[in-house]
Order: C-alpha cells, then structure tokens, then sequence
C-alpha cells in the first residue's frame, strides 16, 4: 500500500491513471465529474489539496470522503484520520500499520494486575473533565520490529513513512494517557514475574529440603513456617504430619485481631506481616482460625487481606475483594459471599466508591489467593 500512496502522491499520476482505466491498481471510478476514486484492496483512495485520502466506500463528493475517510497521507506522514468522533478507531491504526506493511507486532495481555493509575478517557479530554483514579489494564499496543519500543495504540496517531512514531502523536493527551496506562501495566507484570520467580525458588529450596528430612528422617532443620512456601499439596501434606496447625501458625509469629463465638464454633481472625512484596497494597497475611468444640479440630483458612484507608476501587484489591472490616463477621462475609449481616452494611453504604465494573460485594471475585488452607 505504501507503494501505491505515493504513487498518488506523485504528479503524473491521474494523467497516467485517465488514460487507463484497467492498469495496475484495477479500473478507477468516476463519481461526480470533479475527481477520480481509484479502487485498491477493496477501498477507495482519491487526492486532494496534497493529500490522499482512503474510503471504505465510494463517496459521493470530496467533502463527504475526507469526512468519512480511514486513512489520511501526504508526502511526510500516513494517519487514521478519524481522531476526533470515533472512540473506536484503534482498530483503524492496526488495519493501517498493517496495510501499509510495517515490522510492528500488536499485542495486549489479558492478565490482571494490581493497583490504580490517573486517566482519562477520550471522553474525558473532549469534555475537559479531570482525570479519575481507574485499575491498571493492557491497552493493544505494538512492538516495533526494529528498536522493540512498546507503543500503545489510541486513535488518530500519525506515523512517519518509515513506521515511526510521528511527534504530534507523542504530544496527544489521549496517547499520553494510553502509553501512561501501558507503562504502568508493563511495569507491574515485571513485578509479578519477580515474586512469582522468587516464590518458584523458594518452594523448589523447601521442597528439596523436605524431600531430604523425609529421607533422613531429621526434621530439625525444617521450620514450620516454610509450609507458606509450599504450593505442592502433596508436599504440603508431609508438613503437616510433622507440625500441627497450631505450629505452623505459632512459628509466624501471628497477631490476634478479632474474636467470636458462633455455631458451637470459636473463630480467631488473626494476622502476620506479609513477605511477598513490600509494594503490595496490603501489609498483612489474614487467616480464620477455627475450633469445632464438639471435636477440638482446628482448621485455618486464608481470607482477603484488609487495607486500612483502601482508596482502591478497581483490580485485585478493590473495596468489593477486602475485607470492610478486620473482624471475624468481616472475614466469614467475604469467605461465604454473605448477603444480609455486617457485609450488606458495607455493599448497601452510599459513601463507597463504585468500581465501573464491579458494584455489588456478592459478585465479587476471590483474586486474593496468597494465603491457603490447612487443617
């Protein structure tokens, strides 16, 4: 396409082009006796004042065919033209980056990630309104073939004619905004593949030392924290034939918070300092503990963290995913989804934000899955 553009560009071209009408960019269409629109790969391209402009339609008049057009060129830069009333016309520069034949790879990542960032919509710039704190997502963005620059991708950009980014692009509020958001995205999956590295370490360094004090049957150099390092359940099972739960607990060195009795059921929530990542929102690991009176088991079981002063009303801890409270009522509403009791105070109160996507607690979704349980 690049080939054919500034072909147009060129001056003899309509000359040449009037004169054969079945040449090498297929027959030209006549539209109203005031330019010519030259049929290319199922689109219509015509020039004006400079410029060529692509449809993805035969148009009645010059002035309805810039409107409507896709795709603007001149001797310098190649655009999608549609920048100022169409919202969606990303998928315009992917359809453009592609037509025109450029090294670029487009991508976007569905996995979600943690956190909040100020942006704006395109919406939000037309009407001059202020930018919002919103959960950090992958907007599609390519990857160019010859430097691998990560670039997001917003409607209207303008590409030099070598596939680089046009400065004017560089300066648009929305494209800030985008490339702000993929950034920030980029970033924190570069975190997450760290702990999760750090996490693989540690969990081959305990099991390997388990597999040993199984075989040596000396135990002595296990502690029984390092059972929160385990993934294996199998692995885990062995542990817990060494150390009972009230071990496991104690050697974290936990902090009761909260306490209740219910159904013939004595529940502890209680804490410990979180070793993951100290830039995670959350500063503690929450756990319920429980005894069954009639059977002295105990059981204990990972519940949402809660984060005193949460400002977060999108991603993994989201108002809707923490605990309202550091309270046992608190803990067992998130575990059960409970729609009346403390937890309807919290999903019925005016004063909570309402994520975008997420407004009710009972349709919340258990994305904090650090701790486990074990009984």
């Amino acid at each position: 396409m690049q080939a054919f553009i500034l072909d147009m560009l060129s001056p003899l071209f309509f000359i040449k082009k009037r004169k054969n009408e079945d040449g090498r960019w297929n027959k030209f269409y006549h539209t109203n006796g005031k330019f010519f629109c030259y049929k290319y790969r199922n689109r219509y391209f015509f020039f004006s004042k400079g410029k060529v402009y692509g449809s993805r339609s035969i148009p009645g008049n010059i002035e309805d065919g810039i409107k409507g057009s896709f795709i603007t060129a001149d001797k310098n830069v190649y655009y999608d033209s549609r920048n100022n009333n169409d919202y969606s016309s990303v998928w315009n520069v992917k359809r453009i980056l592609e037509w025109m034949g450029c090294d670029v790879v487009f991508k976007q990542h569905g996995i979600p990630v943690s956190g909040e960032i100020e942006y704006k919509t395109w919406e939000n710039i037309v009407k001059k309104e202020p930018a919002s704190m919103r959960g950090i997502y992958c907007p599609t963005y390519m990857v160019s073939g010859n430097n691998h620059d990560k670039v997001a991708l917003s409607p209207g950009m303008i590409f030099n004619w070598d596939g680089s980014l046009n400065g004017e692009t560089q300066k648009n509020e929305h494209h800030k905004y985008e490339q702000k958001m993929l950034n920030a995205y980029l970033n924190e999956m570069r975190l997450r593949t760290n702990r999760m590295a750090k996490a693989r370490r540690i969990d081959n360094k305990v099991v390997r030392a388990v597999e040993t004090a199984e075989l040596n049957g000396d135990w002595s150099a296990i502690n029984a924290s390092d059972t929160f390092s385990i993934r294996n359940v199998s692995t885990r099972r062995k542990m817990l034939t060494q150390f009972s739960v009230e071990e496991i607990v104690k050697a974290m060195d936990p902090e009761t918070v909260d306490t209740a009795e219910l159904n013939n059921s004595k529940y502890e929530l209680i804490r410990f300092p979180q070793t993951i990542d100290e830039n995670e929102p959350f500063t503690h690991c929450y756990y319920l503990r429980m005894l069954n009176v009639s059977t002295g088991e105990t059981h204990l079981e990972g519940v949402a963290p809660y984060i005193k002063d949460n400002t977060q009303t999108w991603g993994a801890f989201s108002k809707d995913k923490t605990l309202y409270a550091p309270t046992v009522h608190a803990a067992l509403a998130w575990r059960d989804r409970d729609q009346e009791g403390d937890s309807a105070k919290f999903r019925n109160d005016p004063m909570r934000p309402r994520s975008t996507k997420i407004n009710e607690f009972d349709n919340a979704v258990k994305a904090y899955n650090q701790p486990v349980a074990l009984s």
